[in-house]
């Protein structure tokens, strides 16, 4: 019975932890160095040693993780995302059943 106790006690723990370092905010994960010497901006009062998105979608959604932008905002600037792109980068539809495969 004391197995049991010890068992399940530990499993908990083990789990604990494990959903403790999912949901670490993301200022207190270290890369191994810091922004000052990665030269990354904001410096060191940004407190943030975690890699930076490389899109503008990556930042919109670390925005939004962070709680400094709202759903409803986040929809918004993804909608003019998809305008713009829309624009520089049209998609073209094939015509008369042809792929467009091989060419």
């Amino acid at each position: 019975m004391l197995g049991l106790i010890l068992y399940i006690s530990l499993m908990m723990l083990f789990l604990g932890l494990a959903v403790r370092s999912a949901f670490r905010p993301a200022g207190t994960k270290t890369s191994g160095a810091s922004r000052e010497e990665a030269g990354a901006p904001g410096g060191p009062e940004a407190g943030n040693t975690a890699a930076e998105p490389a899109s503008l979608e990556g930042v919109l959604a670390a925005q939004l993780l962070r709680g400094e932008i709202s759903h409803g905002q986040y929809q918004h600037a993804l909608e003019r995302l998809a305008a713009r792109d829309d624009v520089e980068r049209p998609l073209s539809v094939p015509r008369n059943g042809d792929s467009g495969a091989g060419t």
